[in-house]
């Protein structure tokens, strides 16, 4: 049985987006079945730096020619989007090249089923144009991240019609929903009573094949609290930021005590307090690397660090529909994590089972809470932990995309734990 991916990131794009297409194409052969990915040879305004996989990889366009035709699709796109301030890349590539080149595969013979990744919806909207026309295929709508209700999308009043008469259409069309979260599928319960039973989680988990463990630390002035991935709008952390200056104007805290370093492309210009911002910037508290790198240095990054930042904040709205993927890095490197969350979200309860030394100030925290809070974590012994078998079993790539295994073969898969 062939399975056909359509995923408009992947590898060499570098980033969370390309964890589920990755993992569907080198695992789904574990379990007996042969995988085939369409995606995008060109991304327009997205930063590369991934090595390119091989195998059964179809990433068109191909030639010279095409490409640059591609290019310019991908640059009227992202100026279109630009000026509407919607952003959902893909629809270009999927309407010239990528559902074309999908059908021409599929009749060569041999797929039962498909698989859509997004973001961008784009490759769900290319997945529902081909199940039109192939309808006996099994289709599996993975969604990384919600569509409607995603805190990030910020849609304008005139596309909300569209893209709830979009969702809905992909809503009737797939065999199956894949949440991340379970908090995101029950959203779907309630959104979409009717479709209870296509309804299942596919999570984000660690690859079992990269090793990922905490090293040496390197000649340094202060510990470091690193955070690894770009930081933006409603992720900036403004509570973080303003209990640190709170913290260093009462003497709590002094230079040379931490560094919050961050690494990657991040944009800190809206930050609720600028001036306190500058102050932590001058005096060596906060220091910004907005450089984007490839995986292997940021995790080396990661790896390398005293403590560990994880920001989920989805500022203003506080929703509790997604984990970060930086999460399982994190708890296999082991050392401290200082984590901004909502109360009771799936990253609180993951890290409260993973058995790594911990502190979580809620999003809703007060000052007090927040400062209090960042007292309590630089307390922590700095040594690593190993994650415990909780985490092991439930998030390892393999057995995720087991379930997804058995979902195509007939079968359902096994409920996620309640996280």
């Amino acid at each position: 049985m062939k399975v056909l991916i359509i995923s408009y990131y992947f590898p060499p794009m570098n980033g969370p987006v390309t964890q589920h297409p990755t993992w569907f194409l080198r695992f789904l052969p574990l379990y007996g079945l042969e995988s085939h990915i369409v995606s995008s040879s060109v991304f327009y305004g997205e930063n590369l730096g991934a090595a390119p996989l091989k195998g059964n990889v179809h990433a068109v366009p191909t030639g010279m020619l095409s490409q640059r035709f591609a290019r310019q699709l991908y640059r009227a796109e992202f100026y279109i989007q630009w000026h509407l301030r919607v952003w959902d890349h893909g629809f270009t590539w999927a309407w010239a090249f990528g559902i074309d080149e999908a059908c021409r595969l599929i009749d060569t013979g041999g797929v039962e089923a498909i698989i859509s990744v997004s973001p961008p919806v784009a490759s769900h909207w290319a997945a529902y144009r081909i199940k039109r026309r192939f309808p006996a295929l099994k289709w599996i709508a993975d969604f990384t991240d919600p569509f409607l209700g995603n805190p990030f999308r910020n849609s304008k009043e005139w596309l909300l019609p569209h893209e709830r008469r979009l969702e809905r259409k992909l809503f009737e069309t797939a065999d199956y929903l894949a949440a991340n979260t379970n908090p995101a599928r029950d959203l779907w319960r309630e959104r979409y009573p009717e479709y209870d039973d296509k309804f299942v989680v596919v999570p984000n988990g660690y690859d079992p094949e990269e090793h990922i463990a905490a090293r040496p630390f390197p000649p340094r002035s202060a510990p470091v609290l690193a955070h690894a991935g770009g930081v933006y709008g409603g992720r900036i952390p403004n509570a973080l930021f303003e209990g640190l200056f709170e913290l260093a104007q009462a003497g709590s805290i002094r230079p040379g005590q931490l560094n919050i370093e961050f690494l990657g492309s991040s944009d800190f210009s809206t930050v609720r307090r600028p001036e306190q911002f500058q102050f932590l910037l001058k005096s060596g508290f906060v220091k910004l690397r907005c450089e984007y790198v490839p995986r292997e240095q940021a995790l080396r990054f990661t790896e390398e660090a005293n403590f560990l930042l994880l920001l989920d904040i989805t500022a203003p709205h506080n929703t509790k529909l997604q984990v970060p993927s930086k999460i399982f890095d994190y708890i296999r490197v082991g050392r401290p994590i200082l984590a901004f969350t909502a109360n009771g979200s799936p990253s609180a309860t993951i890290l409260k089972q993973s058995g790594i030394q911990h502190v979580i100030i809620p999003n809703e925290g007060s000052p007090g809470e927040v400062q209090d809070g960042i007292l309590r974590f630089l307390s922590l012994p700095e040594s690593p932990e190993t994650p415990t078998d909780w985490v092991i079993r439930n998030f390892d790539a393999r057995t995720i995309v087991g379930r997804v295994a058995t979902i195509i073969k007939g079968g359902r898969a096994a409920e996620m734990p309640q996280w």
